[in-house]
């Protein structure tokens, strides 16, 4: 994968020179060096690209209090991104709630698990079939836009990395977002003060997104 950012070579360039001002030779040419003067050559083209629902995937995070967590994944139901010298300048994708599945639990617990995570407690995934983001500007390693859950709407901003492989677009992001904002309070202890210390369950959860999409 090759990153569209400069920082590999400058801290190897960085380096050469910090070893010492009297040596002459040539650096030695390693998989390194190699790595960082494709990275300086390689650009993601500016263009139009439609998110690949079936390689692309979130994965996400929730835990209690106590530290115990679960983890699964979201599948992306549509979206486009929008690239320009190298960084993304607008999108949005749709993400299919009812994709949800489980990856930490015993396959006969995972379906309980996610039929809670599906009811009325949590994110009501048959009245509400689809969450979505939408990007409102973006520099070249942050986007901000409107994040849409059980039909509620926050701002958001988190960071991301973009990237091409063998003609694919490949962007990477992490964000953290309060699910109390969008209605989805079981088990906070912010609104369940009575709640005992081993079933409160963090306010925030973690997504970590992985989107690949092709020019159209």
């Amino acid at each position: 994968m090759k990153k569209v950012k400069l920082v590999a070579l400058t801290t190897m360039v960085a380096g050469i020179f910090s070893c010492g001002g009297s040596q002459t030779s040539a650096p030695e040419i390693t998989e390194e060096t190699t790595v960082a003067t494709e990275t300086v050559a390689s650009k993601v083209a500016t263009g139009s690209y439609d998110i690949n629902t079936t390689e692309s995937i979130i994965n996400w995070e929730g835990k209690k209090i106590i530290g115990e967590s679960h983890t699964g994944t979201l599948a992306i139901a549509s979206g486009s991104i929008d690239v320009a010298e190298g960084m993304i300048i607008a999108g949005k994708f749709d993400v299919d709630m009812t994709s949800m599945k489980n990856t930490d639990l015993p396959d006969d617990k995972k379906a309980k698990l996610v039929g809670h995570l599906s009811n009325g407690d949590f994110f009501e995934v048959d009245k509400f079939p689809n969450a979505s983001f939408e990007i409102t500007t973006a520099t070249a390693d942050k986007i901000s836009g409107n994040l849409t859950i059980k039909g509620k709407t926050e701002a958001a901003s988190f960071p991301y990395t973009l990237s091409s492989e063998e003609g694919k677009l490949v962007a990477n992001a992490t964000l953290e977002f309060d699910r109390t904002k969008f209605g989805v309070t079981y088990g906070s202890g912010n609104y369940f003060a009575d709640l005992a210390k081993d079933r409160i369950i963090e306010d925030n959860i973690s997504l970590a997104i992985k989107l690949i999409a092709t020019a159209h």
